[in-house]
């Protein structure tokens, strides 16, 4: 094939996705429309107006009200910005951490209602230009598709088949609700998405970070106590220590939960800033180190080891050495019981690992039985079906792999679809790595430009590119981790937690967005500067 050939087939998929993206733009425009003329004359939207406008009256004459708005601000937004519906978007993520996954999912869709609203309406639209998305010819901004074709296909072919999994499941009941919570998830991923690509990041991650900051201080006070946890999560041999769960019915959850939040708080303390504010997440990050220690959670340890590693070959390759430094220091002191657990997780001999095995087995044959259409969504349908496959003596809630579990709630095309979601999120996070000068590009040539005004891209701790690009680092980093916890735990078992996965996975794969947009507008200034000197 000569080099012409070569050039119009590697043109074919742009130009698609060219197209879909834009009549997927188109159609959103329309209904953004329709919908705009909708709410100008709705007598309930009005009302809601009225009433807003009353509450923040009778809030400004409040005497008690400026010193908690001041306490709320230092907590939950961050310095030098303003209230937002990010940050309320955080602190519905806060609440999953402290109370519970409905007031979360309740929270969660306010702030989705409120979003469309705006949006819909027009009002406290984002005066900077949209972004551009790759391959793609026509501008997507803040009245514009939301999620570009790239992400937007995975995610609705993953809805698609977990809706198929629901209608389709032994636990009909059961899969519908769980279906609403993915509905959740979805939400939770683009409002994360959306808020990484208007550089709105902070405003969602510190409401999560101070919610765990604060579990944790709970979690280690359960520790100080004498908390006495389930004797069915640990082993004999560790029948006289406890495991803390934090505000979580399971220490688990709460270890997976912590491991989602470190690497962020890590990768902030790494972008500089004042002082004061690196003093404030260091004492963050000891308290959440600690709580994790506590829980005895191994995969959560090994993901969030594996997560501090990513963030230290972003940064500066050297600190891969000062981690295993202090790792070999850290394990001379720390408690003796904690050494053994670490060490446990690689041993044969250990009855936990053993009974995964054992579950793993019974869950192997349960997908080859239903290896097309699932069990039905949720891991209600796993307890249904399990007994009937599972190993004797390895009863278990779920299949301890979060692939495995896909694959027996959804079926193949259900696994497929999570995979190529995760494949999507993965290109997109690494473009905007590589748009933020924190990792080369390949030897071909990249279809991501750097930030305007910055310089070619280098490996290393380069401040400018790491202040812009550290919440995302932190999130990718996390949600690795998490991935890797997954081989050997569902992680997305719990609500409260997946809402915070989902919405890592969007904070970081919008910043190649927020990338890309701000290289659109870069040049769209040097056209008209162009064009300016062209008429002169």
């Amino acid at each position: 094939m000569g080099e012409s050939g070569r050039r119009r087939e590697s043109g074919v998929l742009p130009a698609a996705m060219s197209l879909l993206e834009g009549f997927l733009a188109g159609v959103y425009r329309k209904f953004s429309g329709r919908c705009s003329s909708w709410t100008q004359g709705s007598a309930i939207l009005g009302a809601l107006t009225r009433v807003r406008g009353a509450v923040l009256e009778l809030l400004s004459g409040s005497l008690f009200w400026p010193r908690i708005s001041r306490l709320l601000r230092g907590v939950l937004v961050p310095p030098g910005e303003n209230w937002s519906l990010d940050t309320l978007f955080g602190a519905a993520l806060g609440l999953a951490v402290l109370h519970s996954s409905e007031l979360a999912v309740v929270a969660v869709a306010l702030v989705l209602v409120l979003k469309l609203y705006y949006r819909i309406s027009g009002r406290g639209a984002s005066q900077v230009p949209g972004m551009m998305s790759p391959g793609s010819v026509c501008q997507v901004g803040e009245d514009g598709l939301p999620v570009p074709a790239g992400l937007f296909l995975p995610l609705f072919a993953l809805l698609l088949f977990a809706a198929g999994a629901a209608f389709s499941s032994v636990t009909p009941a059961y899969s519908a609700r769980n279906l609403v919570m993915w509905l959740f998830y979805a939400a939770s991923f683009i409002l994360g998405l959306d808020a990484a690509r208007r550089r709105r990041s902070n405003a969602v991650i510190l409401p999560v970070l101070s919610a765990v900051t604060v579990a944790g201080l709970y979690g280690i006070y359960q520790h100080v106590t004498g908390f006495q946890s389930y004797e069915g999560w640990l082993d004999p041999e560790f029948a006289d220590i406890s495991r803390i769960t934090g505000m979580f019915p399971n220490p688990s959850f709460f270890s997976q939960t912590l491991a989602l939040a470190l690497p962020v708080a890590v990768a902030l303390v790494l972008s500089g800033g004042r002082l004061r504010n690196k003093v404030i997440l260091l004492g963050g990050i000891a308290i959440q180190g600690v709580a994790l220690a506590l829980t005895l959670g191994r995969a959560a340890w090994i993901g969030c080891m594996l997560s501090l590693a990513v963030i230290a070959v972003l940064y500066d390759k050297r600190l891969i050495v000062v981690g295993l430094v202090v790792l070999l220091v850290a394990s001379s002191f720390a408690p003796e019981f904690l050494v053994k657990r670490f060490v446990s997780a690689f041993s044969t001999e250990d009855s936990s690992n053993n009974y995964r095995v054992s579950v793993w087995r019974g869950s192997l044959a349960l997908a080859r039985a239903y290896f097309l259409t699932g069990t039905g969504l949720g891991a209600e349908s796993f307890v249904y079906t399990y007994p009937e496959y599972m190993v004797i003596g390895s009863p278990a809630w779920h299949s301890h792999c979060v692939y495995l579990e896909i694959l027996i709630e959804t079926g193949i095309l259900g696994l497929t679809a999570f995979l190529w979601m995760l494949v999507a999120w993965a290109v997109y996070t690494w473009r905007g790595f590589v748009s933020a000068g924190l990792l080369k590009p390949g030897s071909g040539r990249s279809p991501v430009r750097n930030w305007p005004g910055s310089t070619p891209p280098l490996v290393g701790p380069d401040r400018g590119k790491w202040a812009r690009a550290a919440v995302a680092v932190g999130a990718a980093s996390a949600v690795l981790g998490s991935l890797a916890q997954g081989l050997v735990e569902h992680t997305l078992y719990s609500p409260r937690v997946a809402l915070i996965f989902w919405a890592w996975a969007g904070l970081s794969a919008g910043l190649f967005l927020q990338g890309a947009g701000e290289d659109a507008l870069s040049r769209a200034q040097a056209q008209v500067s162009a064009e300016k000197g062209a008429v002169a």
